[in-house]
This record gives structure tokens, sequence and C-alpha cells, in this order.
């Protein structure tokens, strides 16, 4: 009994008889548990679907200005690998049309006799008027292809441009393949694939337009140098793979290089990330709110820019 008295005076020993709950003067007193305040249980607030929305994706500059350079290479080779063998294919069509089918029995014409004034000229004629329709066709497509391009975004609108492109060659070389049936001149009527798209200019303006929107003001200049030394050194080493490849195959299967070129890069451009989103993200509110929202108003303000630069050429 001892013991227990000692236990008695000693209430911090835990033993097995020990209530869990204290007993003072009959009565349970029972400590209301610790509840965690309303801030602690409430987890924290996720963010607003607004504030996620112009969020801009994070990519790799870098990479991307590599990616582009490189399907510009590609596309930029199409050129030179369709200008030499199409001058080629121009003026033995043209020959032969200047020289009596009757009168050559069926042998190949010199090509010495192809280099006269009247064939030349024929040939000169044929491609200033093509290059007059691709430039009148490129400046009516190009407006209305760049307000696509800001509202559904670079990588369908330069696709589809690099298609009306590999779309034209293929139209040519069908024209220049059956000259019995076609005229020669119809070959100036290419330049309607490029309303498809919008043709070089198009794809020009998107690429310094992805780049402007990835890149700060400091360091454009060199991506812009970039891209353009991929362009130049597509349309210089282009010509000479398709003359040693016309010495070997002939002009056509070289056209043909040009229209996989074309394809080749407008396929790869859609895996190229959307930099549209980019300069979206850094764009105020306001500025978004007076955005034009239809196609109207984005034709209205293109043609506002445009009498301002004229504005400019009137002035002394």
């Amino acid at each position: 009994m001892e013991g227990g008295r000692e236990l008695d005076n000693e209430p911090d020993v835990c033993t097995e008889e020990t209530a869990l709950l204290g007993v003072a003067g009959g009565h349970v007193d029972i400590e209301p548990p610790h509840r965690p305040s309303h801030q602690s249980r409430t987890p924290s607030r996720p963010p607003s679907i607004v504030s996620i929305v112009h969020i801009p994706k994070v990519h790799n500059n870098k990479a991307i200005l590599n990616l582009l350079s490189a399907i510009f290479f590609v596309a930029a080779s199409a050129s030179g690998f369709a200008s030499v063998p199409l001058t080629k294919i121009v003026e033995v069509v043209v020959c032969r049309q200047y020289y009596d089918p009757s009168q050559r029995s069926g042998e190949p014409i010199s090509e010495k006799l192809c280099k006269i004034e009247p064939i030349q000229a024929k040939v000169a004629f044929l491609f200033a008027i093509t290059g007059m329709c691709e430039a009148a066709v490129g400046f009516l497509a190009a407006f209305p292809w760049g307000i696509v391009a800001d509202s559904v975004g670079h990588r369908p609108v330069f696709s589809t441009a690099l298609v009306g492109m590999a779309l034209s060659v293929l139209f040519t070389m069908m024209v220049l393949r059956f000259p019995d049936v076609f005229p020669t001149e119809l070959i100036a009527l290419d330049s309607a694939f490029l309303l498809i798209g919008g043709g070089t200019a198009v794809v020009w303006a998107i690429l310094l337009s992805m780049i402007s929107d990835i890149f700060p003001d400091d360091k454009r200049a060199t991506a812009f140098m970039q891209l353009q030394v991929s362009g130049l050194v597509g349309n210089l080493v282009s010509p000479a793979l398709s003359s040693a490849m016309m010495a070997t195959t002939g002009p056509r299967p070289a056209m043909l290089v040009a229209f996989s070129c074309l394809m080749l890069a407008a396929i790869a451009f859609l895996f190229v990330p959307e930099t549209l989103s980019h300069k979206a993200g850094n764009e105020d509110e306001a500025e978004q709110e007076n955005r034009p929202s239809s196609l109207k108003g984005s034709f209205l303000r293109i043609l506002d820019e445009f009498k301002k630069s004229l504005s400019i050429l009137e002035s002394p």
C-alpha cells in the first residue's frame, strides 16, 4: 500500500491503470482537441485561368533559331535546284518550237543553234512575264495571309506557303513536259499557286516575325544574320549541285529535288514550336483589348499603317 501511495504522489508516472482522461472533482476534464486553423487546412489557391492563359511557353530560343535556319536552308536550296534546270528546259522547248519539226527528221538540235538571238529573246521574255506575275501575286496575297498568320499562328501559314510554291514548280514541270499540249507561255500562270500561302514574301515575313517574338532587341540582329546566312548558303550550294546532277540525270530530276525540298521544309516546319504566344504573353491587357478582333479590323489597321508609310514619302 505504501508503494501505491508513492505512485499516487507521482502523477507524472503513467501505468496501465492510469486514466486516459484526467479526473478532477468527479468531473471529466476533457480538453478540446487542437484544430488546425482554417488557413492551415485550406490548400494554396490555384492560379486563376486568366493568369494561365497568357503565360508564354518556355522554349529554347537558340534551338528554335537553329531549327528555323535549317528549314530555311532546305527551302532556299529548292530555288537553286529549280532555276538551273528550268532555264535549260525552257530553252530546249522554245528551240524545238522555233525550228520546223518536219525538217529535223527526229534528230536532236545542236545546243549552239539554240543560242541565237530570237530564241534567247523568247526565253528572256517568258521569265520576265513569270517574274512579273509572281511579284503581283505576292503583293496581293501578302496582306491577307499576314492577317491569317496573326490569327491562327505562324506554322500553318508558313507550311501552306511552301506547299503553294511546291505546286507552282509541279505545274511548271507539267506544262514543259507536254509542250505540244500546253503553250509555253502558260508557265506564267504558275504564280497563281502562290495565292496558296502567299509565296516568298509571306515566308520571309513569318521567319522575321518569329525571330522578333523569341529574341530581345539586343540579340535580334545576330539572329537575323544567322537566318540570312543559312538562306544564302542554300542559294549558293544548290545551283552547283543541280548542275552536277543535270550532267548525269538530266534537268527534270533536278526539278523534282526542288519540289521535294519544298515539301520537306513544309512538313518540318510543323514541328517548330509556335512563337506567337510569346509575344501575346508580354503585352498588357489594355493593348490586348485594343487589338482588332475581326479580319475587317485587322485589314483597316494594316491599311492605316500603309497610308502612314506613304505619308513619309510625301514629306520633304
